[in-house]
């Protein structure tokens, strides 16, 4: 009776954990930062990359960010054992940062040869970099990290909603005038602030300054599950349209403005990402075949395209044909780890 009970608790959190809309999202996210990195909108006029690129391709990061805190927090106020559920989130992120963070380092240091650069430099230059921005697109990875760590530091404590609120909220701000608002402080001593601080750290998009409140709003969701609650759903479309026209006018209003770092990171993702992933849960599109394989997919292009990318760049320019290219090598790594089943490539993907 007891396995019994135990298969039939599995088949339900298998059942629970399909949720192919959000699943589907997330291909094709990995998909459009694919296209960031390869800069697929190349050929068209700048300001239409920019509507394109914004509107659509940069809510990828903070989608992912979202998402990752959802299933962390839903299986934290499920009653699972915290220490269990942070280990095991660690576990998994922490092989494919170091290996395709660790090949993105080589890639990187090889690149600053060849650039010239002395031997010095280039020691210095990649230990900043390991640090503050790691490469091969594992720089999110590595947020996420240390955003759960500190979120598990603070979790058995009486003042935690407040501490991480007020961690993530400042540390957003601080992001936002390093990155897309930084023409708000420009010439100041706040700007100049920033300045030292991006010379030294390369970037804002860290554990700290992004991880955190994208992270712990995914876990908020997991607890508040606005998407089972059917008298709130139409106001998570009205929160979802006003956002969107919000995140609109903020893509307009900062064109053409002297922004810092990759001009990433908008108020209105806080809102409107959350309000994305909730229509997803409450509008689960059907299973099939396909739809069952988009989440490992996406992840093996999030954690591949980086890699390939850089090393097509010694043969293929930026633009449609290099974006064509990685994504299909990406794919193929795929394929060959669902047909071999490779313990250890399954680790790393």
């Amino acid at each position: 009776a007891s396995k019994q009970a135990s298969k039939q608790a599995s088949k339900q959190a298998s059942k629970q954990a399909s949720d192919n809309t959000i699943d589907f999202l997330k291909l094709i996210f990995s998909i459009c930062i694919v296209g960031i990195h390869t800069h697929v909108l190349i050929k068209i006029p700048e300001e239409v990359q920019w509507y394109i690129e914004h509107l659509v391709f940069r809510l990828g990061v903070p989608f992912f960010f979202c998402v990752s805190g959802y299933y962390l927090g839903r299986k934290l106020w499920e009653g699972c054992d915290q220490k269990a559920v942070f280990s095991k989130y660690f576990n998994r992120l922490l092989p494919p940062f170091c290996v395709w963070g660790g090949i993105g380092l080589i890639q990187y240091a090889v690149s600053l040869y060849l650039e010239g650069k002395g031997f010095l430099g280039i020691i210095l230059r990649v230990i900043r970099t390991a640090i503050f921005y790691p490469k091969g697109a594992m720089w999110y990875v590595g947020a996420c990290m240390l955003a759960a760590y500190i979120i598990r530091c603070l979790w058995g404590k009486k003042c935690r909603d407040i501490c991480i609120w007020s961690i993530g909220i400042l540390g957003y701000i601080f992001a936002l005038l390093a990155n897309t608002y930084y023409f708000c402080i420009e010439g100041t001593m706040l700007g100049r602030i920033v300045d030292a601080y991006l010379k030294v750290c390369v970037s804002a998009r860290n554990g700290i300054f992004v991880g955190i409140i994208f992270l712990w709003i995914g876990i908020m969701l997991a607890q508040w599950k606005l998407y089972d609650r059917k008298m709130l759903i139409n106001w998570v479309w009205v929160v979802f349209i006003i956002s969107l026209m919000t995140y609109i006018i903020e893509i307009s209003g900062t064109y053409g403005k002297n922004v810092a770092d990759d001009s990433a990171l908008f108020i209105s993702h806080l809102v409107l990402v959350p309000s994305i992933i909730v229509l997803a849960l409450k509008y689960n599109m059907k299973s099939f075949f396909i739809v069952k394989n988009f989440r490992g997919l996406s992840t093996c292009i999030y954690f591949t395209h980086a890699f390939f990318n850089n090393f097509i760049g010694h043969f293929i320019n930026l633009g449609v044909l290099r974006f064509v290219s990685v994504l299909c090598l990406s794919v193929s790594i795929w394929c060959i780890q669902k047909k071999c089943e490779n313990k250890y490539l399954q680790k790393i993907i």
